[in-house]
């Protein structure tokens, strides 16, 4: 089995969120959404205090982290779009400042990976309801539906332990046959 202990998933901006699971075990430590603080002009921004306390438990030698690559969309404002990015930017900062170089991934190859494709979120939803039942996907107690950014966070973190194992797998058998040779 893997040598990585925790595998962290993050799915970046305002309304995303944080998983933390065991690679062994897929068991899951820590689920919610990014931490945020309204600034003076009463914007929403990171708070990298919070997260960078969140995530300093998990980080240990054997901690993988995933994010997911974001890029410019169409119809979507500079501002916006600017702000989006420095969010991104941050959370990568944080992770690199905590010692862990951080693995971007896109959205369209941890959802294939996951045979999800393009399917609707409420299929993300299903199968992380399957992954883990326990969990409500509700960010706070007056939430309606379910967190995107939490279940993204969760599947990217499965995607994660998903390739790690699957890269295992790979390093077994080529041992194997370099001995057999």
């Amino acid at each position: 089995m893997s040598e990585i202990q925790y595998i962290i998933g993050i799915d970046p901006g305002f309304t995303g969120g944080i998983c933390v699971i065991e690679s062994e075990t897929r068991k899951l430590h820590l689920i919610g959404p990014i931490p945020v603080i309204k600034n003076k002009k009463k914007k929403t921004e990171l708070d990298e205090m919070k997260i960078r306390e969140v995530l300093i438990p998990f980080i240990k030698p054997k901690t993988r982290i995933f994010i997911e690559q974001v890029n410019a969309m169409p119809q979507q404002g500079v501002v916006s779009m600017f702000r989006f990015g420095t969010t991104w930017g941050l959370l990568r900062g944080i992770c690199v400042g905590l010692g862990n170089q951080p693995i971007l991934v896109h959205p369209i190859k941890w959802k294939n990976g996951l045979n999800l494709g393009k399917k609707a979120k409420k299929a993300e939803y299903k199968m992380a309801k399957r992954f883990y039942p326990s969990i409500t996907w509700i960010a706070t107690k007056r939430s309606r539906k379910p967190h995107e950014g939490m279940i993204d966070a969760a599947l990217i973190a499965a995607y994660g332990r998903q390739t790690i194992l699957e890269q295992d797998k790979s390093n077994v058998q080529e041992k194997a046959r370099s001995v057999n040779r």
